[in-house]
């Protein structure tokens, strides 16, 4: 690739990214395909109802696959479809081995013990015109603000006592 395919397809890649958040690449046969996880909303409504693994692949490459762009799935080469539908429903959480659903539960949780995951939920509960990514890019003295005020509405005008943890709240990452 020259230097101007490669800017070009790290701007399309972001973009995805800022999109789907996650953005995965499957290589088969020396081709690469980019794809974006299915929701579950995707699943149930458009995958679920099909009776056939084959149709499902099918589909499931048709909303998530993002280069090469499909169109006609009859026009991937053979095999494409499901190695590609396989990958999508494993990190999706759906494949035959479901046990990713509760590893990212149990790991989720745990990272929510943490006081600065927890500032942001709270913050969020209080004032949900914010999105929890808006939250998590301010400063510190921004979300303090906002967290003062979340609390003080919690604890005064709704009678919910927060837990302080000290050891968590004197932690901080960096």
């Amino acid at each position: 690739m020259q230097s101007k395919e490669v800017s070009e397809y790290l701007r399309i890649r972001d973009e995805w990214v800022k999109e789907y958040r996650e953005v995965y690449v499957t290589e088969f046969e020396d081709d690469a395909y980019v794809w974006r996880p299915l929701s579950r909303k995707e699943f149930r409504e458009k995958i679920a109802p099909l009776e056939f693994e084959t149709d499902k692949y099918d589909e499931i490459c048709k909303l998530c696959l993002l280069d090469p762009v499909v169109e006609d799935i009859d026009l991937l080469p053979a095999g494409v479809p499901n190695v590609v539908g396989q990958e999508i429903l494993k990190k999706a959480g759906f494949g035959k081995d479901n046990t990713l659903m509760k590893d990212l539960e149990r790991q989720f949780d745990i990272e929510m013990r943490n006081f600065e995951n927890q500032v942001s939920c709270i913050i969020k509960f209080c004032f949900p015109e914010f999105t929890l990514e808006e939250i998590d890019n301010w400063g510190l003295e921004k979300t303090m603000w906002y967290y003062s005020r979340a609390k003080w509405t919690l604890e005064v005008l709704r009678g919910v006592k927060l837990e302080e943890d000290t050891e968590q709240q004197h932690h901080h990452p960096f």
